[in-house]
């Protein structure tokens, strides 16, 4: 695997002898296998290929004769990876009716059954055992001719996968319900569906030696940072790993700073998000197997809008993004705040909510500090609970825990009614971020400043500050500041960011992203929409 320091990529050194010569000899047999071609006898063809799938039941081979026409061929594929009944129809079939006539030569015979040959895909030649190994692992059907030293590649995908349904993480309150599924290929239709142009690029490559995912880079050409582009592709292609399955794999090889607990990718499983993304000068990476996908670069104040902010009048948009903002600080600051202020700073407090505070922790035996790590721990345990289990049973199990669990605590005495109404708003403030996977990391930074308001109060907390602002104005997402458009000041890009002008206003695209093509419309359009 690669393992990324400073920024760049070293290869990791194998830690055991017996670990070296197990690479060794893969690598042997990859040479090997990459410098076998087929040949004209088919007997020895299939023999290769069923030692190379020796204990796979479901690769099959179907030989057929036809005396009339003196041709003998075999049909192989993978079962389940092509269905079994569309190579009965769109290659049995073809191939049972096809007439060679006057064609006698070998290449003649080849390029009538190839042309006659229908599939969802243009079938192709191939001649190395190596291709067509991977041609059988990637949905395709190979026919293998007797007398032929080239084989016949149909791509025919027979998996059948989850039909399009409503996104369940990004909630659509107005928009398309439509969500991207685990094929890359009909996420890639659902992003053509909206986006009706040549200039829509869709580079395809594989990862991880064993799994050979597809990986799909989307992007506008002509728009999107041709900078970008080649460095999305060159972080992609130095990912050296066995298996890739999921997007959150990616996403971590590919990072400007894996330590940070800011993401610097972004994910979306809903199409119009992509779409307002590529059209902004965004990467899309999209990872076959998985719902989700890749934006890139990002910014921090992209994790506070939502595609549903497009749905809606500015002025209710830029209500709801102000009070997302609100919502991270309290999210992050809220218990720390609440423990510093009466454990040190109590003279800050009116005195008559300092008395109702005293009063209600008069008996509670832990410190402040101690009372709120507890419960903030239990809020985590609880929330992570009732997201792994079914609907019904997580919903039980959330009115349990906010209610009963709650309720008794504060009857034995062990926290403070004022303490649950500071971790409940705590957790309800962190809802509010529309980017889930944002919500999730950046609330645990609630923790550190937790600790750090409750050995060094209010100044403790203005030290972690201090050193988060630092670190998130070095912080880079593919070379662009993560702090853009707010540092560096952007006053054009702001239109869009913290809270959302009217449509007629947004002309130009946000220039800290890319500088290839600004306009969205033309100045002089306002008059005539208006």
């Amino acid at each position: 695997m690669k393992v990324k320091q400073t920024g760049k990529y070293k290869c990791a050194q194998p830690k055991t002898i017996l670990e070296q010569k197990l690479i060794d000899v893969e690598k042997q047999d990859k040479e090997k296998l990459k410098d076998a071609y087929i040949t004209e006898a088919l007997k020895d063809n299939l023999s290769s290929l069923k030692g190379i799938f020796k204990g796979c039941y479901d690769f099959s081979i179907r030989e057929v004769q036809k005396p009339e026409e003196q041709l003998t061929y075999a049909i192989c594929y993978i079962d389940g990876m092509v269905d079994s009944t569309v190579v009965n129809e769109m290659v049995m079939k073809s191939l049972n009716h096809i007439c060679f006539g006057a064609a006698k030569d070998t290449q003649s015979r080849l390029n009538i059954m190839k042309n006659n040959l229908s599939s969802s895909g243009e079938p192709k030649l191939v001649s190395c055992l190596a291709d067509i190994v991977s041609e059988l692992l990637n949905s395709s059907c190979i026919v293998l001719i007797d007398g032929h030293s080239e084989a016949i590649s149909i791509y025919m995908e027979g998996t059948k996968t989850r039909s399009i349904t409503e996104p369940t993480v990004e909630a659509v309150v107005k928009g398309p319900l439509e969500a991207f599924t685990e094929s890359g290929f009909t996420s890639v239709t659902q992003i053509r569906r909206r986006l009706k142009t040549h200039k829509l690029k869709t580079e395809y490559l594989k990862l991880g030696k064993e799994s050979k995912t597809r990986i799909v880079v989307a992007y506008i050409e002509g728009i999107a940072d041709r900078k970008v582009v080649r460095e999305v592709k060159r972080r992609l292609s130095a990912i050296d790993t066995d298996i890739i399955l999921a997007t959150g794999q990616v996403q971590a090889y590919i990072e400007d700073d894996y330590l940070s607990p800011f993401p610097q990718t972004e994910l979306t499983e809903r199409p119009d998000s992509g779409v307002a993304a590529l059209v902004e000068g965004r990467v899309l990476i999209i990872v076959d197997g998985t719902p989700f996908i890749l934006m890139v670069p990002t910014t921090i104040t992209y994790f506070f809008t939502s595609a549903d902010d497009y749905y809606n009048r500015y002025i209710f948009a830029s209500f709801i993004r102000v009070l997302r903002y609100l919502a991270l600080f309290v999210s992050i600051f809220g218990p720390s705040l609440y423990v510093a202020i009466t454990t040190f700073h109590a003279e800050m407090i009116p005195t008559m909510l300092l008395m109702t505070i005293a009063n209600a922790r008069a008996e509670v035996p832990f410190p402040a500090f101690i009372e709120a790590m507890l419960m903030e721990l239990v809020f985590e345990v609880i929330r992570e609970a009732g997201a792994r289990q079914p609907k019904t049973l997580g919903q039980a199990l959330n009115i349990v825990g906010a209610l009963v669990i709650g309720q008794l605590s504060v009857q034995a005495g062990l926290v403070s009614p004022a303490m649950i109404i500071v971790v409940a708003v705590t957790g309800l403030a962190s809802f509010l971020i529309p980017k889930i996977n944002t919500s999730r990391e950046v609330s645990l930074i609630r923790f550190p400043m937790l600790i750090l308001g409750g050995v060094l109060g209010i100044f403790g907390i203005t030290l972690g500050v201090l050193v988060m602002l630092i670190h998130l104005v070095s912080l880079r997402s593919f070379g662009v500041p993560y702090m853009s458009p707010i540092t560096p000041i952007n006053l054009k890009g702001m239109k869009d960011a913290i809270i959302k002008f009217p449509e007629y206003m947004l002309t130009r695209r946000p220039d800290f992203i890319q500088k290839n093509n600004l306009t969205r419309r033309k100045e002089k359009d306002e008059n005539n929409i208006r």
